[in-house]
């Protein structure tokens, strides 16, 4: 039951620590850039239930932090993580050395972890959706 708790916590520790540890300024510049690529998808869109998920990426991912977005290795083959239970999502720091279209992409589809029912089937669907604009 213990290691079940403290699996738990695990990512509401990782956060408290990633607010904690510097600036993180190159990672804002980045993100600013990326959120601007998805403003542009979202002025282009016309399907508006996507319309809408961008919406949301970009009000809620906007900012590098513990509990909105984090750039830190994940673990081995992950390129991103969204604990649906705790806010925020990460990212892995390589992802910031691939083109900012694809950047993008990948924030999106973590993002789309926060709509119900969470998974990747319904998160590939959507994803589909996107790749069409």
């Amino acid at each position: 039951m213990k290691y079940l708790l403290a699996l738990l916590l695990l990512p509401f520790v990782v956060g408290v620590w990633y607010d904690h540890c510097g600036t993180h300024d190159n990672e804002q510049v980045w993100l600013n850039q990326v959120v601007q690529h998805l403003s542009l998808l979202h002025e282009s869109c016309t399907d508006p239930d996507t319309r809408e998920v961008l919406a949301y990426t970009i009000r809620r991912y906007d900012k590098i932090g513990g509990f909105d977005v984090m750039i830190l290795p994940c673990l081995t083959g992950y390129i991103g993580c969204n604990c649906p239970y705790c806010p925020g999502l990460t990212l892995d720091p390589d992802v910031m050395q691939m083109p900012i279209s694809i950047g993008a992409m990948l924030l999106l589809h973590e993002a789309m972890h926060d709509y119900f029912p969470y998974l990747h089937p319904f998160v590939d669907e959507r994803m589909q959706e996107v790749g069409c604009l």
